[in-house]
């Protein structure tokens, strides 16, 4: 999720299916998280581009141990010239929120 889903389809537009902007309900949620990549929606629910390849600089903050959707994921996070929110649903089931959430 992020502010600027947007400008970041635009600019992923080689590396992304754009969308015309509509409103992400639970069920198409659904349906779009079963393609490989992922999901460029703004805070207020549109949907602007799904099965996106994230891009972002490399931090000191990966973790080899973990695959390449949690690496690229937090790159992306970390590089970001918007604030954002990313969920990474990991093959093994494991979910994890970028950035972490802190108590």
């Amino acid at each position: 999720m992020s502010e600027g889903a947007a400008q970041e389809a635009a600019r992923l537009t080689r590396q992304c299916f754009r969308v015309v902007p509509r409103l992400m309900t639970p069920s198409v949620l659904r349906l779009v998280t079963n393609i490989d990549g992922a999901v460029l929606i703004e805070p207020h629910g549109d949907c602007y581009a799904i099965g996106a390849i994230l891009d972002g600089l490399a931090t000191e903050k990966g973790d080899s141990s973990r695959g390449s959707r949690y690496n690229s994921a937090l790159r992306y996070v970390e590089s970001s010239r918007y604030p954002c929110l990313a969920v990474v649903v990991s093959e093994d089931g494991l979910i994890d929120l970028l950035p972490p959430i802190r108590r």
